[in-house]
């Protein structure tokens, strides 16, 4: 069991600029428990964030477009757990430039 998703936060960006730039539309609907693919929030620091329930969404290439002209940062997570005799039960990496 565990989940898969990552998640694109922009500053400096608007939000119909932002959505247009990663092909994205508002449905409007509220997703408070991320069942659809992609959902959207303003936050109240004037961050823009979407989150996807894919863990490749947020891509360099993605990260780079929503990025123009503004501020974004990137994350990727993917968690799943198993337990059992001899099973790895934790671990942890960071891929980044240093």
């Amino acid at each position: 069991m565990g989940f898969s998703i990552s998640w694109i936060a922009v500053e400096g960006v608007g939000k119909d600029d932002l959505l247009a730039r990663l092909d994205l539309v508002d449905s409007g609907f509220p997703d408070p428990e991320n069942r659809a693919k992609f959902s959207f929030a303003e936050l109240p620091s004037g961050w823009l964030l979407i989150y996807s329930n894919r863990f490749d969404y947020a891509s360099p290439k993605r990260i780079a477009a929503a990025s123009a002209g503004g501020f974004a940062l990137g994350c990727a997570v993917e968690e799943h757990g198993q337990r059992g005799p001899g099973l790895q039960e934790w671990r942890s990496r960071l891929a980044g430039q240093p």
